[in-house]
């Protein structure tokens, strides 16, 4: 009975869970579809084996024991959510579909026997391997998708390291809960024996219903995780042929604590000013002040005519990035527009890298995939391509 109401429980936070990122879609375009899909299932799968044994209906269980394998689908889904992570997808793509042949086939096989049919041979044990195996493969390739991929990923902007590392530890953690849930479930396939159903695995439930939990109590507590590396992302395009990496990074009402007394002496002085100094950093960040390799945030502010106590209040208050990034950032736009002027048609990356301000190329190209999201190279074959 205890263990029925848990299930149920973690059925419902799960459904609850599903509304909050589905309602986040307002502010988050680019929710990866399948996290959403990973949730309803495991959520309804929960919810129908609590209410299984609380509810006596022949219909709740004709439900139950004909889709129950309907949870095979969960392993195509974690492997195309991690991928689709890695690459901040959002559109569905054909070619995943491939993915789902093999689970498409044990639905199959399990509602109508057709080993058993055309060879006429005991089907039970062949396929327990089977999806056995079906699972360590996707597993494997999970992980090293990930270790490639997430686990090892660098950046070259303050915020995207930080984003990098809250990635890499919400898939560290969530790559740890699926082992979990896979480790219970084989044990119970073997446990169960019941090989005539067997993909049943619901021995000791209670356990992945714990692990799930834990789940939706972490996306609940830090939403932030569903966003993958989206963060420079937010493109808008000026022309067929230009995307700019230009992102809204102000906010003019700041709702962090100040508690350093000169910095509270400086938020009496330029708070009625605070949208007039904003207003004025972007419109000149399309001059090149930043080619200049040394530019410092007190040329800028000799640049601006804006006292560089007020500049550094500026960037610690009411920016989203630092400084330094917001140099990167302008010095990347600025090399996108040389692109376009044709720039490297007489010249090499590495001169394009100086001239735009970045002491040598390697810095230059982490920020380049940073900020547009693809290296300076394929980011010229895509524009080469649209023209």
């Amino acid at each position: 009975m205890i263990i029925n109401l848990f299930l149920i429980l973690t059925g419902f936070l799960g459904f609850i869970t599903l509304f909050i990122i589905l309602f986040g879609y307002k502010t988050n375009r680019i929710i990866n579809i399948y996290i959403t899909l990973i949730i309803f299932f495991s959520s309804f799968r929960l919810l129908l084996i609590g209410l299984n044994e609380l509810v006596i209906n022949s219909y709740l269980n004709y439900i139950i024991h004909h889709n129950n394998i309907i949870f095979i689908f969960l392993v195509p889904f974690f492997f195309l959510y991690f991928k689709n992570l890695i690459t901040s997808q959002k559109n569905f793509v054909v070619k995943d579909l491939f993915h789902f042949i093999l689970p498409t086939l044990f639905v199959l096989e399990s509602r109508f026997s057709i080993i058993e049919f055309v060879f006429n041979s005991d089907r039970r044990y062949i396929l327990l391997y089977i999806f056995i195996l079906y699972i360590v493969v996707y597993d494997i390739l999970i992980f090293f998708k990930l270790n490639k991929n997430i686990w090892h990923k660098k950046g070259s902007l303050e915020i995207v390291i930080k984003q990098n590392s809250l990635i890499k530890k919400w898939s560290i953690y969530l790559y740890t809960a699926l082992n979990l849930i896979l480790i219970r479930l084989i044990i119970s396939l073997f446990l169960e024996k019941k090989l005539d159903d067997f993909i049943s695995g619901q021995y000791a439930i209670w356990l992945t219903s714990i692990v799930w939990v834990v789940i939706f109590i972490k996306i609940l507590s830090s939403p932030e995780i569903l966003y993958g590396y989206s963060l420079l992302n937010k493109k808008s395009k000026e022309n067929k042929n230009y995307i700019t990496t230009k992102i809204s990074h102000w906010k003019v009402i700041s709702k962090a604590k100040i508690t350093n007394v000169q910095d509270l002496q400086l938020n009496a002085i330029i708070n009625q000013n605070i949208g007039k100094y904003i207003e004025e950093i972007e419109n000149t960040s399309d001059n090149n002040y930043f080619r200049n390799s040394k530019f410092s945030l007190t040329d800028f502010a000799l640049k601006l005519n804006i006292p560089k106590s007020h500049m550094a209040y500026l960037f610690k208050y009411h920016s989203k990035i630092s400084f330094s990034d917001y140099k990167k950032i302008a010095r990347i736009e600025d090399a996108l527009h040389l692109i376009q002027a044709d720039y490297l048609k007489t010249n090499t990356f590495d001169s394009l890298a100086k001239e735009v301000g970045f002491s040598s190329y390697n810095p230059f190209f982490t920020s380049f995939k940073d900020i547009v999201g693809k290296p300076p190279q394929e980011y010229c074959a895509t524009l080469t391509g649209m023209i």
